[in-house]
């Protein structure tokens, strides 16, 4: 049996809907793929059952399905049984490969083969490894510390190419971004405009989509790097023109569906009315845990 995870406010009607890479929804009453019918809608979701009052809740993977990628979206429900208008509310989007019998992540499985193609285990953990990577480290003479402080340097270069983008004027950002980019929150806190603490980046050189974001439409990304889930948020154009600002709110239900510790990237993305898209930021994302629970 193989189950799937997701995290999101404790006590709440949670169900996941299961989709292939054909866009088809899985009907888990005929146990078949199906194109989307809002007529079907209630034959799409599978209950999810909360651990405790700890606010992890899980499905039993369908056992029925074919093996491939499938990804798993998880919506709250605002009544005993879903509807349509519940599905722009999802807290997290996951994708998996189900290989007949296990249930794991796209990115875990991913980085498995990326291993096992150059043996990259076998020469970071002994000698004589006779992958690409390996015949990388011998022809030019790279022991494994000197990759590390390479790789060490590079990054130091990056962030330090980022800070030198900030100092220059050309983006400026607002807590709980910090001046890297990176975004530090607090699980089950909420950051809204209404008590100042949305997440705010601003390009006071004006120098996004070309000078004038207009009507464009703001997206925030957040993956977590472990397990692969995505989340979405829409954001807001505070300031079109120089000097150009966008926020993003995030809800106490979004950020309680975070893992505190784990380790999550972020794409800030403008959309224009033309379908031209252009990345705004990019950066780490932190989730701190607490100690209380939800608003009561």
């Amino acid at each position: 049996m193989a189950l799937a995870w997701a995290y999101y406010e404790t006590g709440k009607t949670v169900s996941a809907i299961i989709r292939n890479q054909s866009n088809q929804y899985a009907d888990v009453v005929a146990e078949a793929m199906e194109s989307y019918d809002a007529a079907d809608i209630d034959d799409y979701d599978t209950a999810a059952t909360e651990t405790g009052d700890t606010g992890e809740y899980y499905i039993t993977w369908p056992d029925w399905l074919d093996t491939g990628i499938y990804t798993v979206q998880w919506i709250p429900q605002a009544a005993a049984s879903i509807a349509e208008s519940d599905l722009p509310n999802r807290f997290a989007l996951d994708s998996y490969y189900w290989d007949g019998t296990d249930l794991r992540p796209v990115l875990a499985v991913h980085t498995a083969a990326i291993l096992a193609d150059t043996n990259a285990i076998d020469t970071l953990t002994k000698a004589g490894g006779d992958g690409d990577l390996a015949a990388i480290l011998e022809d030019t003479g790279t022991t494994l510390d000197n990759l590390l402080d390479t790789l060490v340097a590079r990054l130091t270069a990056a962030r330090a190419a980022k800070l030198d983008l900030l100092k220059a004027g050309n983006v400026t950002v607002t807590a709980p971004v910090n001046a890297s980019d990176d975004v530090s929150i607090t699980q089950r806190d909420d950051y809204a405009t209404g008590n100042g603490r949305a997440l705010e980046w601003s390009s006071t050189g004006g120098s996004w989509m070309q000078g004038d974001l207009g009507n464009s439409s703001i997206k925030l990304g957040i993956r977590n790097r472990h397990t692969g889930a995505d989340y979405e948020r829409a954001g807001t154009i505070t300031s079109s023109t120089a000097p150009q600002a966008v926020q993003v709110a995030l809800p106490s239900t979004f950020t309680a569906s975070l893992t505190p510790g784990a380790i999550y990237k972020y794409q800030l993305r403008a959309q224009s009315t033309a379908g031209l898209l252009e990345t705004l930021a990019t950066g780490d994302l932190d989730a701190d845990g607490t100690i209380l629970g939800a608003a009561t």
